[in-house]
């Protein structure tokens, strides 16, 4: 009995998190749409910063080595996985070697020299022919990325806003918008109309 009554509060109490959360989401939304037309909007990123290039340029020669080692009937994911177990046991060259380590943006030194067959997969499907698909994402003072606007213009036209449905019509839309992503500029920019008042 008493362990029921555990699992309840524990799940009454996660519910509640969660609830918190989304109605601090909401609030942020709201302020930000309220603020909608009088806020600036910073330009979005256009060029890639050297570093970008860097990480991209190691990002799709990871990728050539991956589908060089690909055989003719191969899937692409057998072959990442093939490359993922290379690197893990550490029979790639040092130049490959090298590739990963740029193109893995992981603060562990040592996990930054192996690369998963997820993550190969990853970037693989991000790829559409240009070093931008393969590029990092900046850091908010920066840029912003171009459909952080739209998303917020739509949110405020919705007759039912929700987060992920404006995401959703984003990428139909065919822009790269990201729930996740789309959930840290929103706090980002109720942050920053906070502060400015």
């Amino acid at each position: 009995m008493d362990i029921e009554k555990q699992m309840q509060r524990a799940q009454t109490l996660r519910n509640q998190v969660r609830l918190e959360a989304q109605q601090r989401r909401q609030a942020d939304i709201d302020l930000v749409l309220n603020r909608l037309e009088v806020f600036e909007w910073p330009e979005p990123q256009r060029e890639l910063t050297p570093w970008q290039r860097e990480v991209a340029e190691a990002r799709l020669g990871v990728l050539n080595e991956v589908a060089a080692l690909q055989e003719d009937t191969e899937v692409f994911f057998a072959a990442a996985v093939r490359f993922e177990r290379l690197s893990r046991s550490g029979k790639l060259s040092a130049a490959t070697t090298l590739r990963i380590g740029l193109a893995n943006l992981v603060r562990d030194k040592e996990k930054a020299l192996t690369v998963a067959a997820d993550t190969l997969c990853r970037w693989r499907s991000a790829d559409d022919g240009t070093l931008a698909s393969l590029a990092p994402a900046v850091a908010w003072n920066n840029a912003v990325p171009e459909w952080v606007k739209p998303m917020f213009l739509l949110l405020k036209t919705m007759e039912k806003p929700t987060l992920k449905g404006a995401v959703r019509e984003l990428q139909r839309q065919g822009m790269s918008a990201e729930i996740n992503r789309a959930k840290q500029y929103i706090k980002q920019l109720a942050d920053r109309i906070r502060s400015e008042g």
